[in-house]
C-alpha cells in the first residue's frame, strides 16, 4: 500500500482521491497563494485563506469596531501601495504563528479594513467614469447630423428615394 502526501504540507493519504480533494482545500497552499487583491485565486483556497488567522481574508471577517476613527482616517489617507506592503509584512509574520501579538493582529485587521475601503472606492469611481463614456458615446450617437434639416423635402430612405416626389406632397393629391 502506497502512501499519498501533500506537496504543499506533507500530509499523508492512502488514495490520490483524498489528496485531490486535500489539495483543494490546503491550508498551506492557499497561504501561499497569496492574498486576494493581488491575483484572483480559486473559490476553495480563499475558503482556506479565510479560516487562517493572520492573512488579508481572516482580517475582512473580524470586527474593526475597536479602531479609532482618528487610525481609520490616517490608514485612508495612506497610499495604497504602502498598506499592501504592510500587510504581506504583518501576514508573514502572523500567519502559521502561534504566539502572534494581540497589537499585531489589530492593525492588520485595521489596514486590512483601510485597503478594502480605499479599493472599493477606487472600483467604483471607475465605474463611474465607464458609465459616463457610454453615456457621451449613446448621446452622439443618437443626435441627429448638424446639417440636416428638419424639412420633410429633405427626408431619404434607406434605399435613397426621396419620401416626398417632386411636384409636391402626396398628401396633396400627387399621383405615383
Amino acid at each position: 500500500m502506497s502512501v499519498f502526501s501533500c506537496p504543499e504540507c506533507g500530509w499523508p493519504f492512502k488514495a490520490p482521491t483524498e489528496q485531490k480533494k486535500h489539495n483543494k482545500r490546503c491550508v498551506r497552499k492557499a497561504y501561499l497563494a497569496g492574498p486576494s487583491y493581488k491575483s484572483d485565486i480559486p473559490k476553495g483556497l480563499l475558503k482556506a485563506r479565510r479560516t487562517i488567522e493572520g492573512t488579508y481574508e481572516w482580517a475582512l471577517l473580524q470586527s474593526n469596531k475597536a479602531t479609532s476613527n482618528k487610525l481609520k482616517i490616517a490608514f485612508t489617507s495612506t497610499p495604497k501601495e504602502k498598506l499592501a506592503k504592510e500587510i504581506e509584512r504583518l501576514e508573514s509574520i502572523l500567519a502559521f504563528n502561534e504566539n502572534s501579538s494581540d497589537k499585531e493582529l489589530k492593525r492588520l485587521i485595521a489596514i486590512s479594513h483601510a485597503f478594502s475601503s480605499i479599493q472599493n472606492q477606487v472600483s467604483q469611481s471607475d465605474k463611474k467614469n465607464l458609465r459616463k463614456a457610454a453615456v457621451r458615446d449613446l448621446n452622439s450617437k443618437l443626435k441627429p447630423d448638424k446639417n440636416m434639416s428638419n424639412d420633410i423635402m429633405d427626408v431619404y430612405f434607406k434605399s435613397g428615394v426621396r419620401a416626398v416626389r417632386s411636384g409636391g406632397l402626396p398628401s396633396l393629391g400627387k399621383k405615383k
